[in-house]
């Protein structure tokens, strides 16, 4: 299985609308499952999410077990590509994403202005 951590401390609601908050955390969930089943090592698949507000911007975080790459098969369709139509959204929102591959973990950062 993955263990899953889900922390949500310092979010405020209602500072983006619920829509577009469920956006962003659907696509990240379902990135950061479909990264970990590319990983063949069962015991270091994890899914970290966290959401929080800072002053007047929203800010959403994903790490996740960066899976191994003869595992994935085909590029459409991919944990990339499907990160590439959220950065397209997110941008849409006025906001920046960042995606970092570091060795075993794959982390993702998406930060839009609050309203």
């Amino acid at each position: 299985g993955i263990q899953y951590e889900f922390s949500f401390r310092t979010y405020r609601r209602y500072c983006l609308p619920e829509e577009e908050a469920a956006e962003i955390l659907m696509n990240l969930l379902e990135a950061g499952v479909a990264e970990n089943m590319h990983t063949e090592d069962k015991e270091k698949r994890f899914l970290r999410l966290q959401g929080g507000t800072v002053k007047n911007q929203v800010v959403f975080r994903m790490e996740c077990a960066y899976g191994d790459s003869r595992l994935r098969g085909s590029r459409k369709g991919s944990v990339l590509s499907e990160l590439r139509m959220l950065r397209r959204y997110v941008k849409e929102l006025g906001g920046q994403m960042k995606v970092l591959r570091d060795g075993e973990r794959f982390q993702t950062e998406i930060i839009t202005p609050g309203r």
